[in-house]
């Protein structure tokens, strides 16, 4: 691996952290936890994807946005209460 992908890595594992505690602390003060919980799990997802465009000038197609879109979509779904479909 070159330098910048070890710094990269070690970025967005200290992202990763430092969310980790801010969304504890706004879950413990604030009191919404499947906001928290749904940004906490999505997060990683979203600044790996900014990594990518920004840093590494990748460029995505309109059905890998959708499939993005949809991964985003199932964590929602799966973090949300029971769904009741009768």
């Amino acid at each position: 691996m070159t330098l910048t992908e070890i710094f990269c890595i070690l970025l967005l594992s200290l992202l990763t952290i430092f969310s980790g505690v801010i969304i504890y602390e706004l879950d413990k003060n604030h009191n919404n936890p499947l906001l928290n919980s749904l940004f906490m799990k999505s997060a990683g997802i979203i600044a790996a994807l900014c990594i990518g465009i920004f840093m590494f000038e990748e460029s995505y197609k309109v059905h890998q946005i959708v499939g993005i879109g949809l991964i985003l979509f199932g964590v929602y779904l799966s973090s949300s209460e029971k769904i009741d479909f009768y």
